[in-house]
């Protein structure tokens, strides 16, 4: 692998971090490196409005950067992620594949059809010679679904990594992986930490981050989300000092609190572990001022990450951001490093088909030239004795090449469908044992437009967003009855009257007449120059080819009779 660069990429709930590294001799250097953070799009870390950005993102670095003689790692989840460790006797090959197999089947709490799994082989025990093997694995849904978001946005891929383990090849190539110091990277959603003793590691993932920050600044200071985040980076003025720096201390405080009670766990269960020092990486654009209050909750040093000790940058791309990108980068950077071959652990949790022959492209290219070259020899030759069989395969040579044409508006038609398909899916799974909720996801799909059609064919109603919630307008909470929300858009040819018109004829009247729907509200609209999770910044003064306008709209699907199993109509 070293002989090609590899980027990694690591995308989270609010960003996109990427880096490129290439091996020159025994050095790894840096020679690129990418981030781009929508923190302000997202407002709720648990809605699907949040995949919208991260395609956003995906879709700007793509065309940013040409990856096709690169190596392209990128994360993928750990909080599904599973990794235990076991023992197993000193023999190699077949023998030891079977041994951790039957292992692996008796710890990994799924089918293993149902998981990428592998191992790590450690070091071995004095106490019996037996080695400590980690054993990894993790639902194969969940990295299949990471793979398609990015073929979807046409990034090719070589391999998937999970987060934590990413971070641990990053610790160790900066040598910071020592006993009794904790790794603490702390995202929007999300604080990894990672705990190294005795050539061991474990890694917990704990469910918060900093988007409780967001939250209790929204409240605190009666503002929207956006003005929360532009306050914070100091782009606007802050009405109220004083109650914001109460509450990043309030909640920097809790933070620290949580990662010290999980350190504290640890320091009980693992024998003769002793908690020496935590490396903090603030990893999330906006963090609080946690680092004070980290180390007098666990009385411990705390450490930074300043810059790459242990890697070459490259000259071109020395600048001070760069020096404030050395805790955001380093998932991206252990993704990298696995790219070149140099990771520390690099189990391989994704499909053997995956990785690219990127060297063997030019041999491809110059065989089908040869093919080609000899194909047309042959017509030539042909041609002189046959000219009606080179009539014939030239006509044949047509119907192929509108074959291949049809085919490839037929994958694009599929595309359109993926697409839509992608946002009802999750919905469907939160649903699976709730009636209702596959059934209002059901009833909008019918709705749509035929999703085949150019995207930007005037009329076309588009789907952007669903979510669903519990609905209590009326007391009532049952699996049949749950509140959806909506994000439609439709291309805008005329006035915005026209446009909020024609949403109401195509999709908002029929979805009204159903018996199973309720309470049927029209929300907040806004214009942009694109599909669209945010309106476009003063869009009246602007020259736009297109234009188009989004709507928000609620409803509740009660579906009781259904939910009981009574079946039901109109």
């Amino acid at each position: 692998m070293g002989d090609l660069p590899a980027w990694g990429i690591h995308v989270t709930t609010s960003s996109l971090r990427a880096a490129k590294l290439v091996k020159v001799g025994e050095e790894v250097h840096v020679v690129a490196y990418d981030q781009l953070d929508f923190t302000e799009d997202i407002e709720d870390v648990n809605s699907l409005d949040r995949l919208g950005p991260q395609l956003h993102a995906l879709n700007v670095f793509q065309k940013r950067h040409n990856l096709t003689k690169s190596r392209v790692f990128v994360s993928a989840d750990g909080v599904t992620a599973f990794n235990r460790y076991v023992a197993a006797p000193l023999v190699h090959g077949e023998s030891l594949s079977r041994i951790l197999a039957y292992e692996a089947q008796q710890q990994i709490p799924f089918d293993l059809e149902d998981v990428y799994w592998d191992f790590k082989s450690l070091d071995v025990r004095q106490e019996d010679g037996e080695a400590d093997v980690l054993l990894f694995a993790v639902k194969r849904e969940v990295v299949d679904e990471r793979i398609r978001r990015f073929q979807k946005m046409h990034i090719p891929l070589d391999g998937v990594q999970l987060s934590p383990l990413a971070l641990y090849n990053w610790a160790c190539r900066e040598h910071l992986v020592k006993d009794g110091v904790a790794i603490v990277s702390v995202d929007i959603d999300r604080i990894e930490i990672l705990i190294c003793f005795r050539g061991r590691f474990w890694f917990r993932i704990l469910p918060t981050g900093t988007h409780v920050l967001h939250a209790e600044l929204r409240e605190a200071l009666g503002v929207k989300h956006r003005q929360v985040v532009k306050i914070l980076r100091g782009e606007e003025s802050c009405p109220d000092a004083e109650v914001k720096a109460e509450v990043m201390e309030t909640v920097g405080r809790r933070l620290a609190r949580q990662v010290a009670q999980t350190l504290a766990y640890y320091e009980g269960a693992i024998d003769g572990l002793r908690m020496q020092g935590v490396v903090f990486l603030p990893t999330a654009s906006i963090v609080p001022p946690m680092a004070g209050a980290l180390g007098e909750e666990t009385g411990l040093k705390i450490y930074g990450a300043k810059s790459f000790r242990h890697l070459k940058i490259a000259e071109e791309i020395i600048t001070p951001e760069l020096g404030r990108s050395v805790a955001p980068l380093a998932h991206a950077v252990g993704l990298a490093l696995q790219g070149l071959g140099e990771a520390e652990v690099a189990v391989r949790l994704y499909p053997h088909d995956l990785e690219r022959v990127i060297s063997g492209r030019r041999i491809f290219w110059v065989l089908s030239a040869l093919v080609l070259l000899l194909f047309v020899g042959i017509a030539a030759f042909q041609s002189r004795r046959h000219v009606e069989d080179v009539r014939d395969m030239n006509e044949t040579l047509a119907s192929r090449t509108g074959e291949l044409e049809a085919g490839r508006l037929k994958y694009r038609e599929i595309s359109q469908v993926d697409r839509i398909k992608a946002a009802i899916l999750p919905y469907r799974e939160a649903g699976r044992h709730r009636l209702a909720p596959v059934r209002a996801a059901d009833l909008v799909l019918t709705l749509l437009d035929d999703p085949s059609k150019n995207p930007k064919d005037a009329g076309q109603v588009h789907l952007l967003g669903l979510d669903t919630g519990l609905s209590d307008s009326m007391g009532m909470g049952s699996p049949g009855r749950r509140e959806v929300s909506l994000l439609l858009g439709v291309r805008q040819d005329g006035s915005r009257e026209e446009a909020l018109a024609l949403l109401r004829s195509r999709f908002l009247e029929p979805l009204a007449s159903d018996w199973r729907i309720k309470d049927l509200k029209e929300g907040e609209d806004y214009a942009a120059s694109s599909l669209s999770f945010g309106p476009t910044p003063d869009i009246e003064t602007k020259e736009l080819r297109r234009r188009f306008l989004m709507l928000r709209v609620s409803f509740v699907h009660d579906d009781e009779m259904h939910a009981m199993g009574e079946g039901g109509g109109r």
